[in-house]
């Protein structure tokens, strides 16, 4: 097992309240899992 506590990860699903909750509050997240393959 690597470092990453999303290998092995396929799916994920972000609900952010507000327009522009993923750009601030997980932005880099989303960027990585889309990186990594994740849908």
């Amino acid at each position: 097992m690597g470092t990453d506590p999303f290998e092995g990860v396929r799916r994920v699903v972000f609900a952010h309240a507000h327009p522009d909750d993923e750009t601030l509050a997980t932005g880099a997240l989303i960027q990585h899992l889309a990186e990594a393959g994740v849908a």
